[in-house]
Parts: C-alpha cells; sequence; structure tokens
C-alpha cells in the first residue's frame, strides 16, 4: 500500500495525533465543493459530532458496487456499511455507531469511506457520548 507523506494532526482527548502513517496516498480527506461532473459523490454526515447515530448520503451518477466502511483512528476498519452494487441515484445508510460484532463503539474520532472503482473519499466523524 502507498502511504501519504503529508501529516494531518488531529486532537482527541487532548491527544495531538498525526494520521498520515495509515492513510493511502490516493484517499482524499479533504473537504470540497460538488462537482457536478464527477459520477460519485460522498456528503458530509449529519449530525457531526453524533450521538447515537448519523446519517452518511451518497450520490452516484452511474451504476456501480459501492463500499462504504468506517475506520477507527488506527486505521483499523470499524464497520462496514454497504458493500453491494447500486444503480445511479441519491443514497442515505445510517451508522449507529456499533462496529460489525454489533458492539458500539467508544467516543472519538472516526472515518468514513466511499470507494468505488474510479472513486476513493474519506471524510471525518465524531462520536461523543
Amino acid at each position: 500500500m502507498d502511504f501519504s507523506g503529508n501529516e494531518e494532526q488531529i486532537t482527541t482527548d487532548g491527544i495531538s495525533r498525526s494520521i498520515s502513517t495509515w492513510l493511502p496516498a490516493n484517499v482524499d480527506i479533504q473537504d470540497e465543493n460538488y462537482n457536478v461532473e464527477s459520477p460519485f459523490f460522498l456528503h458530509r454526515n449529519y449530525p457531526n459530532p453524533f450521538n447515537p447515530e448519523t446519517t452518511i448520503e451518497y450520490s452516484i451518477k452511474e451504476d456501480s458496487r459501492i463500499l462504504i466502511e468506517i475506520y477507527n483512528i488506527k486505521g483499523q476498519k470499524v464497520k462496514t456499511l454497504i458493500n453491494e452494487f447500486r444503480e445511479a441515484g441519491y443514497y442515505s445508510v445510517i451508522w449507529n455507531g456499533k462496529d460489525n460484532s454489533n458492539k458500539q463503539v467508544a467516543s472519538g474520532l472516526y472515518f468514513y469511506r466511499m470507494k468505488t472503482a474510479n472513486y476513493n473519499k474519506m471524510r471525518k466523524i465524531l462520536l461523543l457520548k
């Protein structure tokens, strides 16, 4: 896996951490304006911060296999929300703050990622209890 040389400092629970050690170089976590030319778009979740659940919306302009996953600050996959073929449209999925084993995750910073064959976008999400 190719890792980015860029560092982004984040602070949770008063501890500053760098997330560049695990983010693949081809994943964009910066906010962007909606690009009408792009066939895919991952919207910001709401509410953010959240407790006990948050909604993640995404748009696709062409039929595609969609993968949406949640990662913790260490880069470990916590939950797979979507892994299926979808027709073009506007969709939403709710994350209830639980992992793939249906256990409640701890408060903190997480990332959600949408991936298709030609798109890879990651955004920040904050769970507060």
